[in-house]
């Protein structure tokens, strides 16, 4: 299970020491993703570099385009600029369809869905992220488990040798690991692996 975090540009990019502490906690590795919201999220994190010596700057962007690759995910979420500040939108957005949590530089009204970015401390109980569970050997369980990653893998492989395609068993996981890639990812290159049993004379 992955976990999706609203981060405040202005919280992540205005330090390079709270960029690095942050950045390293998310990941799929970690199970946490920090949610692209706005959709301009990234660009204006570097946006709050503005103030930071150039070196840490470049440290900054370097690290941004790595994240995008498997820190940041796009989870399609709506932000009315018109309707007031960052904070105010993840808010409201955390009312409508709750993040796991939401960081940012303040916290004015207290709410306990909010840490704050310069007092972080990854054994906060909203921080917790387990890494292994079970998970039943059905089709919807097992696409439901995998479905971050097929949501936003560019390149999409299965690997199972003892996948076979003429049962209907096997096909119905597939079918359905499928359907959401081609509902929400559907740039995605899939491809399957598995081993082809031949019968001896």
């Amino acid at each position: 299970m992955f976990y999706e975090y609203a981060i405040e540009p202005q919280a992540i990019g205005s330090s390079w020491a709270t960029f690095r502490y942050l950045i390293e906690k998310f990941g799929f590795d970690q199970g946490r993703l920090i949610s692209e919201f706005p959709r301009r999220w990234l660009r204006e994190v570097y946006e709050a570099t503005n103030g930071l010596p150039d070196v840490e700057k470049k440290k900054i962007s370097v690290a941004l385009e790595q994240a995008r690759k498997n820190k940041v995910a796009r989870f399609g979420r709506p932000y009315d600029r018109s309707a007031g500040d960052w904070l105010h939108n993840a808010i409201a957005e955390h009312q409508r369809l709750p993040f796991h949590a939401i960081i940012s530089a303040r916290n004015p009204t207290g709410n306990r869905s909010v840490l704050i970015a310069a007092d972080l401390d990854e054994h906060h109980p909203l921080m917790s992220a387990a890494r292994d569970f079970s998970v039943p050997r059905d089709a919807v369980s097992l696409s439901a488990a995998m479905r971050e990653m097929l949501c936003f893998g560019s390149r999409i492989v299965f690997v199972d040798p003892f996948y076979d395609p003429y049962n209907a068993r096997y096909k119905e996981t597939f079918r359905k690991c499928l359907e959401i890639i081609a509902s929400q990812n559907s740039d995605a290159v899939c491809e399957i692996h598995y081993r082809v049993l031949t019968k001896s004379t």
